[in-house]
């Protein structure tokens, strides 16, 4: 089988997901692709009989004025409405929305507030991803950074601990049952 029948292919993402779930890694990286990997996690939730957590970085339109202005509230609805019928439980902000609303001279992140209160009001968790988390002023449940083979922050230039924190202490248990 070619590879390209093989990510296309519902039954053969499931397959792969199985695995996984019947080994206790019941949390999935959604792609931003428009793929068939929702229809896939179904499928292995119902052999397993155990729900995945479904993690998603989607990206959000932003110009020169976004980070005085805020966000255009609307198109950020509809990505997030995307993410919940993806069957998305953590969102995280993907870097190229985070990165760029730095403000650097207050360190911190600007107009983040509005869209993580937009993710929890859809039943999601908050989080952000960053290559510069130098702010610990934004109320997030978790941000994601690049870590070492040992769990080290790697980006952070002044030395402070990057975490992604688990399913537990996101309030999620890791092994619910349908």
């Amino acid at each position: 089988m070619s590879s390209e029948r093989i990510v296309t292919n519902p039954k053969s993402i499931a397959d792969i997901i199985e695995v996984f779930l019947r080994a206790g890694v019941d949390t999935i990286m959604r792609p931003h692709t428009k793929t068939c990997i929702r229809e896939a996690i179904k499928e292995a939730e119902q052999r397993v009989g155990t729900k995945m957590i479904v993690v998603s970085t989607p990206s959000f339109p932003t110009t020169a004025k976004t980070l005085a202005d805020g966000f255009d509230l609307s198109e950020c609805e509809k990505i997030l409405d995307g993410e919940v019928a993806k069957g998305v439980s953590v969102c995280m902000l993907h870097t190229d929305t985070t990165d760029v609303m730095i403000d650097k001279c207050r360190r911190e992140l600007r107009q983040m507030d509005v869209l993580c209160e937009l993710i929890r009001d859809r039943g999601m968790i908050p989080g952000l991803s960053t290559h510069v988390p130098d702010t610990e002023k934004l109320h997030r449940s978790a941000y994601q950074d690049a870590l070492g083979k040992l769990g080290i922050q790697m980006s952070d230039e002044e030395g402070g601990a990057g975490v992604l924190p688990g399913p537990r202490h996101l309030g999620l248990n890791s092994r619910r049952k349908h």
